[in-house]
């Protein structure tokens, strides 16, 4: 699910997206260009160390958040780990638009 926040002029500040599990919350900032983890059960909030916008996935089991970045001047595909922190580079990709997951660990290409 989706989630935005507008400002008085209505202009989009932050987005977000619950994880399947709804323990968690990912959610940016537009105007800081960061990006946040809200662990709802720790009620707790993370700085994260990428920026994705609106442009992530969470696995099925809400355990990873895929995402894409321009790395070398090409697209590339992540994956974060909520749990350990770490980010995956999986390769280069066309769009991000074209990704989905088939299972937590398989993609699928449209």
């Amino acid at each position: 699910e989706l989630l935005s926040t507008y400002d008085s002029s209505q202009e989009l500040i932050s987005s977000g997206r619950w994880s399947p599990d709804n323990r968690f919350i990912y959610y940016d900032n537009i105007a800081t260009q960061k990006s946040f983890l809200y662990d709802v059960q720790q009620n707790h909030n993370i700085e994260l160390c990428f920026y994705a916008g609106h442009d992530v996935i969470w696995s099925p089991d809400g355990s990873l958040l895929a995402f894409s970045q321009e790395i070398q001047g090409g697209l590339h595909l992540l994956i974060y780990n909520v749990y350990t922190g770490e980010i995956k580079t999986i390769g280069e990709i066309d769009r991000f638009e074209a990704v989905d997951w088939i299972n937590n660990e398989s993609w699928l290409l449209k």
